[in-house]
């Protein structure tokens, strides 16, 4: 092995030794320096490329003396080889206390001095990498972002790097020899030189090799909560414990707001659906819904989360406006608008949208966050409000119509009474003036029924059976049977049917609704059936009442005409009946819907129970 790149320093009193050792050294490819002496090896300047001294023991009459301990001072990287005769043990001896690395007997076999040199240029080498890689370590400890600390099994700090002094606030000269417990606060201080022992008596892990969160003291005495992860490592007999110490009141921060945010969230009255930015099909996919998004739709979050929030469209959603709604967000708007959403039931509700697309920092949209306010009971009492205004303008045009019109009633009337008598032998005379006075009849009931229908609903709540009322108000409806034999078959199901009714409200409802389906039956064999089941409506519990009779349906034609005032298909009536039910029900915040098509008609009623 040779080592070019290295000087070795010869130092003899004799030429012809001198001589022989730089011939060795320069065959094996070593720059040899030369020098008379020890004295003049010890004026040499430049060590750091020496890679040995060769002395001659001949020139150590000094070894007693400090000449090689100055040389290993000056240079304690460079190897110091003395060269003895035999006869001079106890001055290699000597030498060797004194410093020197290793002894060869004269005559220098150049085989020994290459062994010699060998090791000793092995020796450099390792110590160059060594030093090389501590220094990668170093290098690697002060640019780490998380702060490390080493202590021995005492607790004492051994090394700290650049982060931790910044973390801590301490200068290196001020932690490395002291416990670490400096940098505890109580009663972490008080106690961790017994978590130390124990783990030494015991080999029982609390915090090695396991990490946990703890508190963290500056030099200024505040406190920060930290993140401690510790490993052991044994270098012989000997035990150090590192530490890795990443500052996290920055996190901790971030937690409380956003638990703070999530709380903020969860008690919204709107709900708050949180999807990717996939807007093709199968996606977007919902990743976060909030506490009120399950109340509004009846989905619990489990049955909301990696779906769609295609699953709350139906029938009635508009597709003008999703497609309006699709454009905006993939062009990287905000979509504010109306819609109509379907809950888990099958109910549609009227929803008000804001969707945002959220960005990272690169600008890409990465999620969009949307909010959902339910203004089904918002866009009813709009409606009602607007239905109040125009019935009342009704009303009151009715009613001065009425007043204005009850004179000439009565003066008709009596002059029709009057002629009554005069034609009481003319029989068919007196048929027309019975026919005049009945169309009188039927206009006054026709005015005082419109009155009705347009006066204001005050409700008197009370808590009602639902049977009750309907029983009621089939047992007045006995004359309307005529001839027919209808049947009334009630299937309650065990359903609760208490409700906060009105009851002379709700009987009125009923009787109309009865009315209707015993002129709809058959002659012979008539069938109402009342079919109960407990329901959900805006969110709260509701009792569904659907009423069928075995007539012959609805005409296609007229089912979005029923509930419009003055329309009938019977001979007799006004077509106010059904009218007036679904102000009455819609006044006690339910809703009234026909049912399914046939056999007979279906009048479904929606009730929340109020209780």
């Amino acid at each position: 092995m040779s080592g070019p790149s290295f000087d070795v320093l010869v130092a003899a009193n004799y030429e012809d030794t001198r001589a022989n050792l730089c011939a060795f050294l320069q065959q094996d490819g070593y720059r040899v320096l030369k020098a008379a002496s020890i004295d003049d090896a010890l004026a040499h300047s430049d060590w750091s490329n020496v890679l040995a001294v060769v002395l001659d023991g001949g020139s150590l009459d000094a070894t007693r003396g400090d000449k090689l301990s100055r040389i290993a001072q000056r240079a304690p990287e460079t190897a110091i080889v003395v060269v003895t005769a035999d006869s001079e043990l106890q001055s290699a001896v000597a030498a060797l206390r004194a410093g020197a690395d290793d002894c060869l007997s004269m005559p220098v076999n150049a085989d020994s001095l290459r062994v010699t040199m060998a090791r000793v240029l092995r020796r450099r080498r390792l110590v160059t990498e060594i030093r090389q890689s501590a220094a990668r370590l170093a290098s690697i400890l002060d640019t780490a972002v998380d702060a490390i600390i080493t202590i021995d099994e005492r607790g004492i700090v051994q090394s700290l790097n650049a982060a931790a002094m910044r973390l801590f606030g301490y200068a290196e000269r001020e932690v490395v020899g002291q416990n670490v417990k400096l940098l505890m606060p109580s009663p972490y201080r008080e106690e961790h030189d017994a978590f130390i022992q124990n783990y030494l008596r015991t080999g029982e892990k609390k915090i090695i090799g396991i990490g946990r969160e703890v508190v963290g003291l500056r030099k200024d005495d505040s406190q920060f909560a930290m993140d401690l992860a510790v490993s052991e490592v044994r270098l012989g007999d000997r035990r150090l414990f590192t530490g890795i110490v990443r500052d996290i009141s920055d996190r901790r921060r971030a937690e409380a707001e956003l638990r703070l945010l999530e709380t903020a969230i969860d008690v919204l009255a709107e709900g708050v659906m949180i999807t990717d930015a996939h807007l093709d099909p199968p996606g977007p996919r919902i990743l976060f819904v909030n506490p009120a998004m399950t109340r509004i739709t009846g989905y619990a979050a489990d049955e909301l989360v990696g779906r769609t929030p295609r699953i709350l469209q139906g029938p009635n959603t508009s597709r003008a406006e999703t497609k309006r709604l699709r454009q905006l967000l993939s062009q990287g708007q905000t979509y504010v608008g109306q819609n109509v959403n379907f809950r888990k039931d099958g109910s549609p509700y009227e929803v008000e949208l804001q969707i945002s697309p959220v960005r990272d920092d690169a600008g890409s949209i990465v999620s969009f966050v949307s909010t959902h306010r339910d203004i089904s009971q918002q866009k009813q009492a709009e409606e009602r409000a607007r239905q109040a205004e125009r019935l009342a303008a009704i009303g009151q045009t009715v009613a001065g119509l009425a007043h204005e019109s009850r004179n000439a009633f009565q003066r008709s009337q009596a002059c029709l009474e009057m002629l009554a008598m005069e034609l009481e032998n003319r029989p068919d005379a007196l048929e027309l003036v019975e026919r005049t006075q009945k169309a009188l009849d039927d206009l006054h009931h026709l005015y005082e029924e419109v009155r009705d229908y347009a006066a204001p609903i005050v409700l008197d709540r009370q808590v009602c059976d639902l049977a009750h009322v309907w029983r009621d108000s089939w047992s007045h409806l006995q004359h309307a049977h005529g001839e027919k034999s209808v049947q009334l078959r009630e299937e309650a199901g065990g359903v609760g049917l208490a409700c906060h009714v009105d009851w002379f409200a709700m009987g009125q409802v009923f009787r109309n609704i009865l009315e209707n389906a015993i002129a709809a039956c058959p002659e012979e064999e008539g069938r109402i059936v009342i079919r109960c089941r407990d329901a959900r409506f805006v969110g709260e519990s509701a009792v569904e009442l659907a009423i069928r009779d075995n007539g012959p349906g609805f005409d296609p034609a007229n089912r979005a005409k029923v509930f419009e005032p003055f329309f009938t298909t019977k001979v007799k009536g006004t077509g106010l009946g059904m009218a007036i039910a679904r102000r009455i029900v819609e006044a006690h915040g339910g809703q009234i819907t026909l049912g399914d098509k046939g056999p007979g008609a279906e009048v479904i009623l929606t009730l929340p129970r109020g209780v």
